[in-house]
């Protein structure tokens, strides 16, 4: 019966110290393997990661414009029913405009000199708000996955900004019937920036929502079960 070689010799290893290099050299190579192999998935996850996290900042983005300096205002407008459907709010027994704005106003507790000043200041907290949807938006139109869920959140916010600048207009002009000096191209300035904040927005909505739509075609045209399947050019 053959044994186990024990000894040192020039043509073999002990049988223990041959057995412990074959296991350092498999595991080795199981742990190279293994690198090379991870290396795709965690970039993947990565980018993943990265898209739910510009995800989630334009969704947290988009309700930050829910904050209003004035009391929930009733509203049928369509508008008004697509934001309270996209954050599950219900369809508020609220106060018209005009009673929320004089509710704003006095609120403020201030002089009638100072009612502009304190007014531009919550308009620029609001535009301040639109801002970061539009830079969120502006990110989303350059991801490697464009989703339409992403065009609804950014209709959502314009519809905010559009009753905010309605509302930060209407008092402003009520302010300055209770005698403050507000001017007419210091309104117009103010809804002008609104404008322009919707206006950011909508261009990425739209790149985005075409982005989406491309997609979408291209995945019905591409061809099932092609001999080239599984390869790729790159």
């Amino acid at each position: 019966m053959l044994r186990p070689v024990l000894r040192f010799s020039n043509s073999f290893l002990p049988a223990g110290r041959a057995i412990l290099v074959s296991l350092a050299f498999m595991v080795g190579l199981s742990g190279c393997a293994s690198v090379r192999l991870n290396m795709g998935d965690e970039a993947k996850l990565k980018q993943a990661e990265k898209i739910s996290h510009e995800r989630a900042a334009l969704a947290e983005a988009s309700r930050a414009l829910n904050i209003t300096p004035w009391p929930e205002v009733s509203s049928h407008k369509p508008s008004a029913r697509l934001v309270n459907l996209l954050f599950g709010k219900d369809e508020p027994a609220g106060m018209s405009r005009e009673a929320a704005c004089a509710t704003y106003i006095e609120s403020l507790s201030v002089t009638p000199q100072m009612l502009a000043v304190r007014i531009q200041m919550d308009a620029d907290q609001t535009l301040a708000r639109g801002r970061v949807v539009a830079e969120m938006g502006r990110q989303a139109s350059q991801s490697l996955q464009p989703n339409q869920d992403d065009v609804v959140l950014m209709e959502a916010a314009i519809a905010n900004l559009r009753e905010a600048r309605t509302m930060y207009v209407m008092s402003l002009k009520m302010a300055r019937k209770r005698g403050a000096p507000i001017t007419n191209s210091e309104i117009d300035d103010l809804s002008h920036a609104f404008q322009q904040t919707m206006t950011d927005i909508g261009l990425a909505a739209d790149v985005v929502a075409q982005q989406a739509a491309d997609n979408n075609r291209s995945n019905y045209a591409e061809p099932k079960g092609s001999a080239t399947d599984g390869f790729s050019a790159r």
